[in-house]
Parts: C-alpha cells; structure tokens; sequence
C-alpha cells in the first residue's frame, strides 16, 4: 500500500484500488508500529507509513500531541490542562505528552 500527501488528501494506492482521503475528513492519527491508523468519520485505514512521516508532511490543524498520535485541532472539544487529556467532538479521549503541553495552548489559541 502506497500513501503520498497530496494537496487535496491523503493519496492511498491499494493493489488496483487508488484513493484520496481529504483532509477535513480525517479526526486523529493513532500510530501502530510501522503502521498508521487513521480515523476518520465514517471509517479506520491502516496505511503503512510512519507517524513520523505524517508529523512533518501535515501542517495545521495537524498537530502531534503525544508520541503516539496525531489529532486535528478543529476537532476538539475540550482540553483538560491538569490531566492532559484532548476530549474530540467525536468522545475521542487522547493523552498529550507533557513537553507538548505549551505548544499545544499556543496552537489551540492560535486556531
């Protein structure tokens, strides 16, 4: 499976079936091994690439709040600053990684 970020979305080439993923579409990436998980509304793909990839390739609202996951900012309800907890629209709960905490205020105010 190939994946490319493309202006538009994610670009996904499976076998003979080819298609994009729009980026307004997809609410957290969540990484497993050398795998991504990306979950969207109405779906989960497993791609084989890297959250790594991901971090540098997608720009806001992306923003990696924990080593490993990816969410979109516009997606979220609630950030709980004591526990470091992200509450998506969706009921997503996510952690935040301590050293992301101020970085994430600054791209949240920022929005």
């Amino acid at each position: 499976m190939k994946t490319t970020c493309t202006q538009l979305g994610i670009a996904v080439e499976d076998g003979r079936k080819y298609f994009t993923i729009p980026y307004e579409e997809i609410q957290w990436i969540k990484a497993e091994g050398n795998y991504c998980m990306l979950f969207t509304k109405t779906s989960r793909i497993l791609i084989r690439q890297s959250l790594n990839y991901f971090q540098f390739h997608l720009k806001f609202p992306f923003f990696r709040c924990h080593r490993s996951s990816i969410v979109n900012l516009l997606l979220i309800e609630l950030y709980d600053k004591k526990n470091k907890k992200i509450y998506l629209k969706t009921g997503v709960v996510l952690p935040v990684a301590r050293s992301l905490h101020k970085t994430l205020l600054t791209k949240l105010y920022d929005r």
